[in-house]
């Protein structure tokens, strides 16, 4: 059905398979909602807004910047056991994200 508040706004909105498989698959998930947000927050709105995607950014920012630090002194040290071993001993991140963002990391 195609609806909004004023003519302008009453339009579709194609989008690919994959990204209308992803977004059904979360409002099923949630017990198919009446109404509320696709990716809620704890934000004041209730939703995600610029400023958090900013503050995820720089949280994941610091995260590559101990990595590569950990890594080059692991490198210093004479890249004795695992590097993961080192970044996960230096900055406390987990293995898991480790292991999930390790290109990453190691480019870094």
């Amino acid at each position: 059905m195609v609806k909004g508040k004023t003519k302008a706004r009453r339009r579709l909105l194609p989008m690919f398979p994959e990204v209308y498989r992803t977004l059904k698959a979360r409002y099923e998930a949630q017990n198919r909602p009446a109404d509320g947000w696709v990716f809620p927050a704890g934000s004041i709105s209730g939703h995600l807004e610029e400023s958090t995607a900013k503050i995820q950014h720089g949280d994941a920012l610091k995260k590559l910047a101990a990595a590569k630090e950990a890594i080059d002194q692991w490198e210093n040290d004479g890249s004795n056991g695992s590097w993961q071993d080192a970044v996960e001993a230096k900055t406390k991140l987990s293995r898991d994200y480790i292991t999930r963002h390790s290109e990453a990391l190691k480019r870094a």
